[in-house]
């Protein structure tokens, strides 16, 4: 029933309410105090208002005759559906505001199905995210599931293709449910709200922006704007089930922080509400969890018990070491000897903290080591890194290598421990010495060529001018052939390299860094390579 309409209302109210008689005085009281706010007009709904019904031409009429129209919904009607979960009576009471009038759509029509969809797909999409609970117990869930799918088709109709993608966002706590029959629904309704229904899915492109934007917003305040979401870190990322890393400003917008976010595979997203904790993917994430030492990256913040899955680090990308000497090598900016050797002073301490919590890293080049805000050298990228159930221990699994930097032992045999890890600390000082300069760059061959021969010992690194010959004589300790004769205690190298900093009284501009300009000089240049491809070479040149 409507009130006495003036020949030209400004304002109107639509009262959609259910037809149960305790909703009555309910209605009189909100529609008194409306009038009372200046409302010149008042149409209440009560009876068969679905489109077709007695009351629904009158409505459509009243509307279009109001500039400005507010919503509201009975509070009884939001009761009795999450009370009952009658989908069917809801639809009934929404059908009648759909407003497919056969008429050009007004402006007016168009602002009132905006906001009529808006609210219906809020009320939908709570009614599942916080039912779901009490109906999963029921054969029927996956048909429940799919009408409230359908009514918020219905609901995404009734919006323009901007308004379409805006709301598209409600969604997220349903594409990301740790309901099965939820998320299978909710991700084709996502889909084909934000990507070309003509297209197939593309389940990167649906599903990432929506992840990556609601660890932002989970982590908020602690981490701000994106500063950059195209870094993805190399050792980590796997094409559909690895890490995309993303970088953000921290909440003190004087520093940046690193999210990992996990990226399953379509089958893992719809099958479960989460990846296993027991992947190796999840194995950096589980020795940050154990590891806290000033000189290894730190871990700020994680979540792991359902999507989205991630962990938050400070930045390790920006002020990489590796890349950071070959930039200043290339503009000829060099450090001086002294301050290579502390930052490998530093670089130990990390290292020295892994094998004492029994820990090998099997990725240490400088690429793996940062330098942090407070101007110390970080070890990061464990990724690779494994806790030993024994002295060594054998990764057939491990097929993408730092070749260059990797000891016989592991390239041969697959085998990994301290002492492999000391090879790399070898390797390593080598690197930083020579000013970022790739290990065996002097011989010009490929890792292929290369590495047999490095495995049987016909090749060890050079002797360089910038390397001091106490360091280089531990270089050659360090790599020696046999793992048994390396020095194992990571200590006693860096107080020798301690000791001679401490006594490095030459003049720095003495001292002549090898040029690494030219293609394959420089370490930053390398890329991991499969160990499988030069195997067999090293066993041939074994029996010649």
């Amino acid at each position: 029933m409507a009130s006495s309409q003036q020949e030209e209302p400004s304002r109107a109210v639509h009262v959609p309410s259910c037809l149960r008689t305790e909703c009555k005085d309910h209605m009189d009281h909100l529609i008194s105090r409306l009038t009372e706010r200046g409302v010149s007009s008042v149409y209440q709904a009560r009876g068969d208002y679905k489109p077709g019904g007695k009351y629904a031409d009158r409505f459509k009429q009243h509307f279009t005759e109001c500039r400005m129209t507010i919503i509201h919904i009975c509070t009884q009607l939001l009761r009795k559906l999450h009370k009952s979960c009658d989908l069917a009576s809801f639809k009934r009471h929404w059908s009648c505001i759909e407003l497919k009038s056969k008429s050009k759509e007004t402006s007016k029509t168009s602002m009132m199905n905006t906001v009529i969809a808006s609210v219906n797909i809020s009320v939908l999409t709570a009614f599942l995210e916080f039912k779901a609970g009490l109906l999963t117990s029921s054969s029927n869930f996956p048909k429940v599931c799919k009408k409230v799918g359908d009514l918020l088709r219905q609901s995404f109709k009734m919006l323009g293709e901007r308004e379409r993608l805006q709301h598209a966002g409600q969604l997220t706590t349903l594409v990301f449910h740790n309901n099965k029959s939820i998320r299978i629904e909710f991700f084709g309704l996502y889909y084909h709200l934000s990507a070309n229904p003509n297209l197939s899915i593309n389940f990167d492109e649906t599903v990432w922006p929506r992840l990556l934007s609601v660890t932002q917003d989970l982590l908020f305040p602690l981490v701000t704007n994106a500063a950059s979401t195209n870094h993805s870190d190399q050792d980590k990322e796997k094409p559909h089930c690895g890490w995309t890393v993303a970088k953000y400003c921290s909440f003190s917008e004087d520093k940046q922080v690193l999210i990992h976010l996990i990226r399953p595979t379509f089958t893992e997203y719809i099958e479960k509400c989460r990846c296993s904790l027991r992947d190796e993917r999840f194995n950096e994430l589980h020795l940050l969890k154990m590891l806290q030492h000033a000189h290894v990256v730190q871990l700020q913040a994680f979540s792991e018990t359902c999507w989205p899955q991630f962990y938050v680090t400070e930045d390790y990308s920006t002020n990489s070491l590796q890349t950071l000497l070959a930039n200043k090598s290339r503009h000829n900016d060099h450090f001086t000897v002294k301050e290579l050797l502390m930052f490998l002073i530093d670089a130990l301490e990390g290292v020295k903290y892994l094998h004492d919590n029994n820990i090998v890293h099997r990725n240490l080049t400088a690429a793996n080591f940062f330098i942090s805000i407070d101007r110390k050298v970080k070890l990061s990228g464990l990724m690779d890194a494994r806790k030993l159930s024994e002295e060594t221990i054998r990764d057939f699994d491990c097929s993408f290598i730092p070749t260059r930097w990797t000891a016989p032992e592991s390239l041969q045999n697959c085998q990994f421990s301290k002492m492999s890890d000391m090879w790399m600390v070898g390797h390593l000082i080598y690197e930083v010495l020579t000013h970022g300069r790739l290990p065996y760059a002097d011989a010009s061959l490929d890792d292929i060529e290369l590495m047999p021969m490095v495995v049987v010992g016909r090749r060890t690194l050079c002797e360089e001018a910038c390397i001091p010959a106490p360091v280089h004589s531990a270089i050659v300790q360090l790599t020696n052939i046999q793992p048994s004769t390396r020095p194992l205690d990571v200590r006693a190298i860096s107080e020798q390299l301690r000791f001679f900093a401490e006594s490095i009284t030459e003049d720095p501009m003495a001292v002549t860094f090898p040029d690494i300009r030219e293609k394959g000089q420089a370490a930053a240049e390398h890329r991991k390579g499969p160990a499988q491809h030069f195997l067999w070479r090293s066993r041939i040149l074994q029996h010649d």
